[in-house]
């Protein structure tokens, strides 16, 4: 284990100077584990290849100037309270990001740990509330943020809307299609709104993407090429990132409903969808388990068709050492 993070902080060029390891100290077995690489070291001499010519610099008359995103806050309007239900690892971005938007604010937070609701209440305003139903009868809270476990999205989100309470669930939507759309329909029987989180599309690269896309800027979208790379260590799926909350339900089909593809690459294709405004018509997927104890792909190969005719290509790996990368391109 000590090796293990020792690999990573070194890969993340952190301020991490030498480590000693002693592997005497460890059984022969276990001296030798398999890894995985993002790329092996290139050891050819630097500047005596072709391959390896520098680049030329951008022709500065080609640049396209892009004006800087108007604020994505300028037509909000009303006051919006929150009650975050789920106060883990993901929790923690939620409840700033309730806190810091202007016409938002954050008055009550319920987990089954009441000490992880008190931390973000204490934080970020509010209470904490003892119990879920104790949140939901709140008349301050007029929409409930959903923070939980995939599984529990469609139970507590149903139980929300009946509550006449509006929606913001983390995605995926659900742990199965089935409960996704048992929890839309549940919304739309109700009469209030249900939202999926997809933050990425309020970046400014992405709200001026979108709008050249609109503009007819770069012309109609034929194809698409995604990918994302990450390093989980074997402490994400007892804790995420931040072990703040500790549970297995990451690991878990059943629970988690995927892997990379929904908890990771999903924000990528709803990159595509909301730049480029297209669809997915068909799919085809390949997807393992290459590296670590769950029962859901850490690795997928995606190709996808879409409605007007344009085809993509995406790739995903969640077990890759020292590595965190994504790309989106829209040809």
């Amino acid at each position: 284990r000590e090796a293990d993070a020792f690999y990573r902080e070194l890969a993340r060029g952190g301020d991490l100077l030498a480590a000693r390891f002693d592997w005497a100290a460890v059984s022969a077995e276990h001296r030798v584990t398999r890894s995985r690489f993002w790329r092996l070291p290139g050891m050819s001499a630097r500047g005596m290849e072709y391959a390896q010519k520098p680049l030329r610099s951008p022709d500065a008359s080609r640049r396209v100037a892009v004006r800087e995103s108007s604020d994505p806050f300028a037509g909000a309007r009303g006051h919006l309270r929150f009650g975050l239900v789920g106060c883990g690892d993901i929790a923690l971005f939620n409840a700033a990001a309730v806190a810091a938007a202007p016409n938002t604010e954050l008055v009550a937070c319920f987990d089954p740990v009441h000490r992880l609701a008190e931390d973000l209440a204490g934080t970020y305003g509010g209470e904490a509330a003892p119990t879920l139903e104790a949140l939901l009868d709140r008349r301050d809270v007029d929409a409930v943020f959903l923070s939980v476990p995939h599984h529990l999205h469609a139970p507590l989100g149903l139980q929300a809307v009946e509550a006449g309470k509006h929606l913001v669930v983390e995605k995926p939507a659900a742990n199965t299609l089935a409960a996704a759309a048992e929890m839309s329909t549940g919304a739309e029987r109700a009469g209030v709104v249900l939202s999926v989180c997809f933050p990425h599309r309020y970046q400014p690269n992405v709200v001026s993407a979108r709008k050249l896309v609109a503009d007819g800027a770069v012309g109609e979208v034929a194809g698409t090429l995604t990918s994302f790379f990450a390093d989980k260590p074997l402490s994400y799926w007892l804790g995420g990132f931040t072990g703040r909350s500790t549970s297995n339900w990451r690991r878990s089909r059943a629970q988690a409903g995927g892997g990379v593809l929904i908890m990771n690459l999903s924000h990528y294709l709803d990159l595509v969808r909301y730049i480029a405004g297209v669809e997915a018509e068909t799919c085809t997927a390949l997807t393992d388990v290459v590296d670590g104890p769950a029962e859901v792909e850490d690795t997928v190969s995606l190709s996808v068709r879409y409605t007007n005719g344009a085809m993509g290509t995406l790739f995903g790996c969640s077990a890759l050492r020292g590595n965190r990368s994504g790309l989106v391109e829209l040809h």
